[in-house]
């Protein structure tokens, strides 16, 4: 059961958590690419998920929220912003909004432990917002990479060398003990 008195905490304290968002996104080097979004546009959308969190997590629809995360994944996809900074963007979305429960939100003494189920919930619509922007991001055509704005690049270059691979665990598998 969600507490909608915790859920509405949440939603009247919108604006500021939004720029905190704003601002972590902003300024987080995995999030490099939303510097292509006008600082406005990422504040409305982060204000949406704010401001209607109660309306998400009380009608529990994982394919609305997946359809509505799915044109977020389109719309980013088309602003050339690479589907791992989308997801980071989401995630520090989520850890704001979970802070804030933990350090922020006051319940009654009857509300008490419900701030766990609250938090189960916010996680359950993070994912199911992550697997729509993942659907949007690999509908979009193809041509939208090619008209996306070229400043991105990635930081970091991963070589995949197989070569050398060992698959034995060097942890212990279930039952080993070490010694």
């Amino acid at each position: 059961m969600i507490s909608r008195k915790l859920v509405s905490q949440i939603e009247s304290q919108a604006d500021h958590l939004a720029r905190e968002v704003v601002e972590a996104v902003r300024n987080d080097p995995r999030t490099s690419a939303y510097q292509l979004l006008q600082k406005d546009e990422l504040s409305r959308a982060v204000n949406d998920v704010l401001r209607n969190l109660g309306l998400w997590l009380t009608s529990r629809s994982q394919t609305a929220i997946e359809n509505r995360y799915l044109k977020i994944g389109i719309q980013r996809r088309h602003a050339g912003i690479p589907l791992s900074q989308l997801v980071q963007a989401l995630h520090i979305v989520q850890e704001t909004i979970l802070r804030f429960v933990r350090t922020s939100v006051l319940a009654a003494p009857e509300e008490m432990g419900l701030d766990g189920d609250l938090a189960l919930a916010i996680a359950e619509f993070f994912d199911s917002a992550v697997y729509g922007v993942a659907l949007g991001y690999e509908s979009a055509e193809p041509a939208a990479i090619e008209e996306a704005p070229a400043s991105y690049t990635p930081r970091v270059k991963v070589a995949v060398d197989d070569t050398d691979w060992d698959p034995t665990s060097r942890a212990g598998e279930v039952g080993e003990v070490s010694g």
